[in-house]
């Protein structure tokens, strides 16, 4: 069909939906179009959640290994993972959903505003923010304001409904006893990270009010002493400034110079001296890929680390001499892996534990052949499941779950050999 009947927006099938000639409709019949889109999409994030749900009952219902000695350990509280393997999915997104779900487990009334389109997941996901940003004391008060939380989220938009819900969570505290400032700077967060869409880094935060205002004093003041540069636009002079600010203040002492970042760049040899070739790597530890002008501006202006697999000099296994492992064998393990090892999981590596194949207190070594970068999360349900782990000669981990499931994880890098190349002549990313 090429228009949708405005008046019966909801007799809309899925099917109609799919089979619309957009090309056809006017303003009136893409407004129509679009909040169809709407009602369905709340319905199939509904219809998820379910399916989630009963993901985590099924898990949940399977008994937990018993560790000799200590006693039956609960059920894991979610099991939606193999989930997002299905829907092509990252860890992280995956959690989100997660959240989503228990958004709509607390506050029922939402899965109806979500089917008949009156809320978005974005309103879910501002709750759950919410909720998981305040103090388990004040959690259970909050998820009892459901019924006025749901009649916020259907008139407002999403950035006014986020302060609606602060506000909303500034009169719990005041009948809980807990002084306003005090509960702000509770939630005082920063955070960054490479959005994976962009490309670019991001960094947000959310200070308490005295915070926030010192913090955008000494900026606006740092921006205003540079009138002579030329900056495409006042943002851009205000992240060049920002991290200049930050590095100056990582001098030694008052005067001192600001010490030189430490930058863990991949690059081959050849890509250095010649420039880009067939079989190149010229990336960030975190697999951001730079220009080789940049490599080599790094290269004067900052401490680079090498990476060295099996070079001499450079102890890559210490077996039991130390439990940790060291610099050499992190940096190692960079060229290997960008992100944690279990796959889908966008966790970068600086961010990430370095874990044991065989535990250290099993009698482990911290050999560069036996260590994988894992995640926070990752890491404790590998401990949680007793999953057994093994790591071929070629890097690819199996992971071994009680019932018998393996899965296979490849590393996202793949080492240099002298040439620059991998050993079958493909690129290394």
């Amino acid at each position: 069909m090429s228009i949708i009947d405005t008046d019966n927006i909801a007799g809309a099938s899925l099917d109609d939906l799919l089979s619309i000639d957009v090309d056809g409709l006017d303003q009136s019949g893409v407004r129509a179009a679009i909040t169809a889109v709407a009602r369905w999409s709340g319905r199939l994030s509904s219809l998820e959640s379910r399916l989630r749900d009963r993901q985590c009952r099924i898990v949940e219902s399977i008994p937990a290994r018993p560790v000799p000695g200590q006693p039956t350990p609960p059920p894991a509280p979610t099991g939606t993972g193999q989930l997002d393997g299905v829907l092509n999915i990252s860890a992280a997104e995956g959690r989100r959903r997660d959240a989503r779900s228990e958004v709509l487990r607390r506050i029922p009334i939402l899965r109806e505003l979500l089917e008949d389109g009156r809320v978005s997941v974005e309103h879910l996901d501002q709750i759950a923010n919410c909720a998981r940003n305040i103090s388990s004391d004040l959690r259970e008060t909050f998820w009892g304001r459901g019924d006025e939380i749901a009649a916020m989220s259907s008139h407002s938009a999403p950035g006014a409904f986020r302060r609606r819900l602060d506000a909303i969570v500034t009169r719990i505290a005041a009948e809980a006893g807990i002084e306003r400032d005090a509960l702000r700077r509770s939630r005082t967060r920063l955070g960054h990270r490479l959005d994976p869409v962009t490309g670019m880094g991001r960094i947000w935060a959310e200070l308490d009010p005295d915070l926030y205002e010192r913090f955008s004093a000494t900026l606006e003041r740092a921006v205003r002493s540079r009138p002579d540069v030329e900056a495409p636009n006042p943002d851009w002079l205000r992240a060049q400034v920002l991290v200049e600010l930050l590095t100056a203040g990582a001098a030694s002492g008052p005067g001192a110079a600001a010490p030189a970042p430490s930058v863990s760049v991949l690059i081959d040899h050849q890509t250095l001296l010649d420039g880009l070739h067939s079989a190149s790597v010229c990336e960030y530890s975190d697999g951001t890929s730079l220009s080789v002008p940049t490599a080599r501006q790094l290269a004067c202006t900052a401490e680079i680390l090498p990476v060295v697999l099996g070079g001499n000099g450079v102890p890559l296994d210490v077996g039991r001499s130390r439990r940790l492992a060291t610099s050499a064998q992190r940096s190692a393990l960079a060229a290997l892996h960008a992100t944690c090892a279990i796959d889908r999981c966008d966790v970068p590596f600086d961010r990430c534990e370095i874990h044991h194949v065989t535990p250290w207190e099993h009698g482990g070594q911290t050999d560069l052949s036996v260590l994988i970068p894992l995640c926070s999360h990752d890491h404790h349900e590998i401990h949680r499941r007793e999953s057994v782990l093994t790591i071929g000669s070629d890097r690819v981990l199996k992971v071994t779950e009680a019932d018998g499931t393996v899965t296979v994880h490849r590393p996202d890098r793949r080492p240099l050999s002298a040439s620059g190349d991998d050993d079958d002549g493909a690129s290394t990313k």
